[in-house]
């Protein structure tokens, strides 16, 4: 009862643990994305990363587009948005595992489990990194964080990136939006560098948050 529990949702409510379960024990509850945020009345910290994770890789481009992550009901749309990259000529690597038994219900080889810094690397030889949000997810990934800090390109479906400090149209391709037809040139032009991360994605600033709350 002394203690100041905080908790903060990674993921869309709707897909994760029910805010019922925490109604009895006086925790301030978080989310990443402002819409549940709105809709469910919790506060707001964003996504962060931790900048050591990304320093000294080896940046050997093996792939033009990479992504990295769990099935969580999207494996249809990412496998077509794949077809759909290599009728570009674009080369892929796909890495997608199975969270929620999906590999019971379906033929296709998922991947088995990397650790973070293997999904570094993997991003780290890539040209661009593919982020692809839930359905009803409105808060950005950690992708477009990792992209900014490898200094790589970035493809995502999520149109609320552009509302982030570092959104650039040189280094961000949103799809549905922006012309399909130019993608190989996106990827293949040079990033530009001066668009910078903003401190506020750093982990000691979003840890910071939690704390200010306290204090205020």
């Amino acid at each position: 009862p002394d203690l100041n529990i905080h908790v903060f949702y990674f993921n869309p409510i709707a897909k994760d643990v029910p805010l019922q379960y925490f109604q009895n024990y006086h925790c301030k509850i978080w989310s990443f994305d402002k819409e549940d945020c709105n809709k469910y009345g919790l506060n707001y910290n964003n996504q962060f990363v931790v900048s050591e994770n990304y320093e000294d890789k080896v940046k050997e481009i093996k792939h033009d587009i990479v992504f990295v992550g769990a099935d969580k009901g999207r494996l249809q749309k990412i496998l077509e948005i794949e077809q759909l990259l290599k009728t570009k000529g674009i080369n892929t690597y796909f890495h997608i595992v199975s969270t929620n038994g999906e590999a019971k219900l379906s033929n296709y080889n998922y991947k088995e489990y990397l650790s973070y810094s293997e999904i570094v690397d993997l991003e780290a030889n890539a040209k661009a990194i593919l982020d692809f949000v839930q359905d009803g997810q409105s808060g950005q990934t950690i992708r477009p964080l990792e992209a900014k800090f490898l200094r790589k390109k970035l493809i995502t479906n999520n149109t609320l990136i552009k509302e982030e400090p570092y959104y650039s149209g040189d280094n961000i391709f949103i799809l549905g939006e922006d012309d399909f037809e130019n993608l190989p040139n996106f990827i293949d032009n040079n990033y530009n560098n001066a668009f910078e991360i903003h401190p506020k994605y750093e982990i000691k600033t979003w840890l910071m948050n939690f704390i200010s709350s306290d204090l205020g």
